[in-house]
């Protein structure tokens, strides 16, 4: 996630105290984005109990744990959360990056 901000991480730590799970609200598929959160270590029984149950998915292990969400309104405050949130996974990922490099503002 190259385009992620030093003030939008600031704002997910901020946010994060008083839950083991903190994502920040986003316009994908599960409405969070689960690859760019905070974890404490106390989520890790969850996720082994759903890893042995065979439950691999990112967020399998939420309603096990207390989790707090970054408002999708406030993470738009950052930008646009597909830019902030874009993934490179691949070689074409990272000439798109490079050609929207640098970043507006």
């Amino acid at each position: 996630m190259p385009f992620l901000t030093a003030p939008f991480l600031a704002a997910l730590v901020e946010g994060s105290p008083a839950f083991e799970a903190y994502l920040p609200e986003s316009e994908g598929p599960q409405g969070l984005e689960p690859t760019c959160a905070i974890y404490r270590r106390s989520c890790a029984p969850a996720i082994e109990r759903r890893i042995a149950q065979g439950d691999v998915r990112a967020i399998a292990f939420h309603d096990d744990v207390r989790v707090g969400t970054l408002p999708l309104a406030r993470v738009r405050t950052f930008g646009d959360p597909a830019r902030l949130f874009f993934n490179v996974n691949s070689p074409e990922d990272v000439e798109r990056a490079e050609r929207a490099w640098p970043p507006p503002g």
